[in-house]
């Protein structure tokens, strides 16, 4: 395997398209610092799968992208291809040629491709891994690393050997073996853990079990004994409702009779009282009219009684109204008097009276016109008073409302303000999520048709195989019945050449010659054929030729005179008979029209001879047709043969005829070959088609594994999606908000500006009022303080003319109050006289009315005591009648109680007897449905008719009990733990099993751990002695002498020890490492390697500028080793130096004509020639 070609684009400084071609042999890279030399090894390093933007030199992995320059613009991606080339044995793969290409673009996405199929990183370190390439490969030295193995730890320098060796797969198997042995180890314990639970289970559910068990034989007895105890309680029921039925049908009987008694009784009952209850009614009725009367009497008694009262009462009344009309008539007289008196004070004291208020009034009168004046003044300094305060309010009212419309107009300028830089913000935060929202959507079209390819595909892979599959089961099945015909093509052919070799139905003679001609020391060996070995018949011709040739079913055949006298001499020192025998010599050439339908390797003499009178024709009635013609013979296309006799023959299968057996072998061979070759065509079909249906299963798995992939990443960009078109209408929202924020507070800004100027001049008008106001109200106040002062004097003067003209008026007013109150007392005792007077009238008249009554009353009064002495003699007679009928009444009245009380208790007895036989019936009806709800049994089902009366019922109740108190000493059942037991042991068993199997587990990985282990320490003692020794010889070359080694240091075991380098240059002691020179350290390191390439050639290897630190003794000494290994591998050098470049095959060299971007140019050396003048081309 070599390095053919490699091509860079975009890569660090390599902008354009740039192709390296490699030759074998060595290859030098060189140029100015700085013109991109190391980017080579780079995109080598990066191309093979380096992951490690770091040993890449670069900070970040998109920085090997192509930035750009002045005059460039930066790249969108990078991409490397390498090309290997004679790969096959090499690598897995069924290649001859891989060209591996990495691209990275600026988004971080990442593709892989071999051969232009896209693969993972995984699969490409797959492929390079053993190889000597790839990203931790020992064949790529960077610039300034080379002495980096010296300063290796001894474990490091370990992996490089371990590399060497090929034990890194055996490290790589052991830790999966490792982890897989730790999953083991966990996975016992975690199924000890899970049986030890399970037996914990089993052992509880045997126990459930076996309680389930014994609950399930007392239930069982408990529900046969309640059946039967509810059967036997039911019948017992039915009996003594039967014997209630009886008694109650008897007792309707009698209560009957007793019934109809009853009403008789009562019927009679009934009309005495009806009779009685109408002498009642007229005893009531004179009763009433003597109640009535004798009430007459009493009210006629009681009114003259009232009437003596009433005459007496008006004659006392008289006398004392008479009396009381001169006590009046005496007042009257004093009262006048004293009215005359007070009449003339009170003309006297009203004369005073006016003079007092004309007066008065004249004061009054000027005291009003001031007042009025003052009144007038006073509303005129309030006015001004308030007129000044409304001012000086308004005028603060209108300082605060522009201060507060200040604020307000501040604070929306300061929220307009914000909401400007919210909108901006927003107005950003809308593209970003548009182009979000973009590129959500593109990736959910690709997704989706990525889903819909995917989709497709499996579909198309699921039809390929269905159509496979029918495929597979159509080749099987022909190749079953190709089977089937070919095994009864053979056995076939085995029985005819049983046959043939049993020479069945030879005679002796013949049967010995064919012998004889077998065997090697015989005579006759090989010199014998049967005739129908060597005139063989076609298929094509009538089976009925094998009658013409029956009579030389048994000739034998030799070719040459010598041969056949050889025969004759045998048989007659034999004494062989009943052969016969043709030699092919004494032949004659005859013409036959059978050699047409040969084909021509069969037309022979030997046909010819047999078959040159025979004729092929339609029928044996053709052959009649011809004629006479005795000496030809036919064979006719109904497979008839007619001979020169005109005999017809219809040949049936005949298996001893040697001619129709050579036919039909030749026939079978024939088949059986043809059978052979499509069995194995089918063979290879049928495995092409199973390893077809194979790779489209595996490929309908890759699919729809990719298919579920996509869906999922459909789902999560979907989601995306939709998440980012919410928030996309969210802030299409909030910025419509703000935008309305924002005009809001414009025309709210511009509003209160207006207001602010407004309420500035109303202010100042204000203001200027409020000024004039308080003057105004200056010259007011001191007017109203002069006129109140004369205001004051003369309402003083007032009040003490005031005063004198009240005590005036009041005296006045009490004379007055005096008269009337004379006037009034003169005016009652007047209507007191009249209203005595009228009452001393009304007593006479009444008088007068009573006195003329009198004689009237008493005349009522002796009628009335005759009527009621006739009415108390016919209510006695009446009560009498009603007496008598009375004892009558309650004679029957106590005849119908009896009666009544008889029927009473028959009643009673015919309830008690219905309820008896209610509650027989409801407990046979609770009987009937508690066994229906227990058992889903009716008591007329046969299965109960079976069940015998249980004659001690309250025993067999005690037993039920008993069985349910022992069912509830049980307690909670689960009846599904004896299907639990099964499961429990069931599952234990597997899980033991389980154990077994883990724990065999666990012994093969130990033992595949061992056997790793061992192959690893074989492998690793081999490589380490080989690079021992061959870095010894190496550093004796390049520092011509000297001493170095490597040693085992850390551990006995090998696998486990690290390396340890000692070097001791020449004329030097033995020391560290690390106090060598920067030269001395860089030979060191190139002796390991190269020891390392002994051991195992890389396919190829980069140097970076590893000749830096040589001097030029050194270089040549360098130079000399590389040229020794130049045959075993491709050396990629970049390099300054002039010596190295020297033994170059092909130079490239490395420019920067334009700034930021690398050039290749190519040398190539005619190797022919000691020296050439090079061409210079551009790569």
């Amino acid at each position: 395997m070599h390095l053919k070609h490699f091509i860079l684009q975009g890569f660090k400084s390599f902008s354009e398209r740039t192709t390296l071609k490699f030759g074998k042999g060595i290859t030098a890279i060189v140029g100015p610092n700085g013109c991109g030399k190391s980017n080579i090894a780079d995109a080598i390093r990066w191309v093979t799968g380096e992951k490690s933007a770091k040993s890449l030199r670069s900070p970040a992995m998109a920085d090997v992208i192509f930035s750009g320059t002045q005059t460039r613009k930066p790249l969108n991606f990078a991409e490397v291809t390498i090309t290997l080339s004679d790969v096959e044995g090499v690598l897995p793969t069924e290649y001859n040629e891989v060209a591996i290409t990495r691209t990275l673009y600026r988004d971080g996405q990442s593709n892989y491709k071999i051969n232009g199929n896209t693969v993972r990183l995984k699969d490409i370190e797959d492929l390079l891994s053993g190889t000597g390439v790839g990203k931790n490969s020992i064949a790529i030295f960077e610039q300034g690393k080379i002495d980096e193995v010296i300063y290796l730890n001894p474990v490091e320098r370990r992996t490089i050997i371990e590399e060497v060796a090929g034990i890194s797969r055996f490290i790589t198997r052991k830790k999966e073996t490792l982890r897989n042995l730790k999953k083991t180890e966990d996975n016992i314990a975690r199924v000890r853990d899970i049986l030890t639970e399970v037996e914990k289970q089993k052992k509880t559910a045997e126990r459930q079990a076996q309680k389930a068990m014994i609950y399930r034989e007392k239930k069982d007895r408990l529900d046969s004994l309640d059946k039967s105890l509810l059967v036997s309680k039911w019948r017992h029921l039915n009996e003594q409702n039967s014997v209630v039925v009886g008694k109650k049908d008897e007792l309707h009987g009698v209560l009957e009779t007793t019934s109809n008694e009853l009403m008789a009784k009562e019927n009679e009952l009934a009309q005495a009282r009806a009779f009685q209850e109408e002498r009642e009614l007229v005893l009531r009725s004179k009763s009433e009219s003597l109640y009535k009367v004798r009430s007459e009497r009493e009210v006629q008694e009681q009114t003259i009684l009232m009437k003596k009262e009433k005459l007496q009462e008006s004659l006392e009344k008289m006398e004392m109204l008479t009396v009381e009309i001169k006590e009046n008539d005496e007042k009257i007289g004093s009262y006048k008097k004293e009215q005359n008196e007070f009449a003339t004070q009170k003309n006297e004291l009203e004369a005073l009276v006016a003079e007092q208020e004309t007066n008065l009034n004249d004061e009054r009168k000027q005291t009003e016109e001031l007042d009025l004046y003052v009144s007038g003044l006073r509303d005129q300094q309030v006015t001004a008073q308030r007129k000044r305060l409304e001012l000086i309010q308004k005028e603060n009212e209108v300082e605060g409302e522009w201060k507060q419309a200040k604020l307000q107009c501040d604070h929306f300028h300061e929220r307009r303000d914000q909401a400007k830089l919210a909108y901006a913000q927003m107005i950003e935060d809308l593209r970003s999520m548009s182009s979000t929202l973009e590129h959500k959507k593109k990736q959910m079209a690709e997704v989706s048709k990525s889903v819909d390819d995917q989709k497709e595909i499996l579909t198309n892979v699921e039809e390929e195989i269905k159509t496979c599959q029918d495929e597979v089961q159509n080749t099987q099945n022909d190749l079953n019945q190709l089977d089937k015909t070919l095994t009864e093509a053979q056995a076939q052919k085995k029985v005819l050449m049983k046959l043939k070799e049993e020479m069945q139905g030879f005679s002796a003679g013949t049967k010995r010659l064919v012998q004889e001609s077998k065997r090697e020391s015989s005579p006759l060996y090989q010199k014998l054929q049967g005739l129908y070995e060597v005139l063989t018949l076609d298929e094509k011709l009538p089976e009925s030729l094998s009658v013409a040739l029956r009579p030389y079913s048994q000739t034998l055949v030799v070719k040459t005179d010598e041969d056949f006298q050889s025969v004759l001499d045998f048989s007659r020192q034999q004494g062989l008979k009943d052969f016969s025998i043709l030699c092919l010599a004494h032949l004659s050439k005859h013409e036959t029209q059978l050699i047409a339908l040969l084909p021509h390797e069969e037309t022979n003499d030997i046909v010819c001879h047999f078959l040159h009178n025979i004729h092929i024709v339609e029928s044996p009635e053709t052959v009649f047709k011809l004629g006479d013609q005795a000496s030809f013979e036919y064979c006719t296309h109904d497979n008839a043969f007619v001979d020169r006799h005109r005999v017809v023959f219809y040949p049936g299968k005949e298996e001893n005829n040697t001619f129709v057996r050579e036919v039909e072998l030749k026939s079978l061979n024939r088949k059986i070959s043809k059978l052979e070759k499509d069995k194995i065509q089918l063979e290879a079909q049928l495995q092409n088609l199973s390893e077809k249906r194979q790779s489209l299963q595996q490929e309908k798995g890759e699919v729809d594994k990719a298919l579920r992939k996509e869906e999922m990443n459909l789902v999560e960009v979907n989601f995306a999606l939709q998440r980012g078109i919410t928030d996309l209408k969210k802030a299409e929202n909030d910025k419509e908000e703000l935008d309305q924020e924002i005009k809001t507070h414009e025309k709210t800004i511009h509003d209160l500006t207006q207001k602010l100027n407004e309420l500035a001049q109303q202010h100042e008008s204000t203001k200027k009022l409020a000024s004039e106001s308080i003057e105004m109200n200056t010259n007011t106040e001191s007017a109203l303080e002069e006129q109140l002062n004369r205001l004051a004097q003369q309402k003083q003067v007032l009040q003490e003319k005031e005063a004198a003209f009240q005590k005036l008026l009041d005296k006045k007013q009490e004379l007055s109050y005096h008269l009337n109150v004379i006037v009034m007392r003169i005016q009652e005792a007047d209507l007191q006289t009249e209203k005595i007077q009228k009452e001393i009238e009304n007593c006479q008249n009444v008088k007068d009315q009573i006195e003329s009554e009198d004689g009237n009353q008493d005349d009522d009064l002796q009628k009335t005591e005759e009527s009621i002495a006739k009415i108390e003699q016919s209510l006695e007679e009446e009560k009498e009648r009603v007496t008598q009928h009375k004892s009558r009444i309650e004679e029957l009245d106590s005849e119908t109680t009896d009666k009544r009380s008889h029927e009473k208790k028959l009643i009673e007895q015919k309830n008690s007897f219905e309820i008896r036989q209610s509650q027989l019936t409801s407990t046979c009806e609770a009987l009937q449905h508690e066994l229906d709800e227990r058992y889903q049994l009716s008591m007329d089902n046969e299965e109960l008719s079976e069940i015998e009366q249980i004659p001690n019922l309250q025993e067999a109740e005690r037993e039920v009990k008993a069985i349910r108190r022992e069912i509830d000493k049980l307690g909670p059942v689960n009846m599904e733990a004896i299907e639990e037991k099964e499961e429990h042991a069931d599952r234990y068993e597997f899980l033991l099993q389980q154990v077994q199997d883990l724990e065999e587990s666990k012994e093969e990985l130990c033992a595949i751990i061992t056997e790793l282990e061992h192959e690893s320490r074989k492998l690793y003692e081999e490589t380490f002695e080989a690079v021992r020794v061959n870095f010894r010889k190496n550093f004796e070359i390049l520092f011509s002498g000297g001493e170095a080694d490597l040693k085992l240091v850390g551990s006995e075991d090998v696998l486990e020890a690290g390396i340890e380098i000692t070097a001791k240059p020449p004329g030097k002691y033995m020391r560290s490492i690390t106090l060598l020179s920067g030269g001395e350290k860089c030979l060191t390191a190139l002796a390991l390697l190269f020891a390392l390439f002994e051991v195992k050639p890389s396919p190829f290897c980069i140097l970076d500028e590893i000749d830096a630190p040589l001097d030029d003794s050194n270089i040549q000494r360098f130079v000399e080793v590389l040229k020794q290994f130049a045959g075993r591998c491709q050396f990629i050098i970049i390099t300054h130096n002039k010596r190295t470049m020297a033994i170059a095959d092909t130079l490239y060299g490395v420019t920067m004509e334009e700034k930021g971007i690398s050039k290749l140019l190519s040398l190539e050396f005619e190797k022919d020639k000691a020296y050439a003048e090079p061409e210079l081309v551009e790569a």
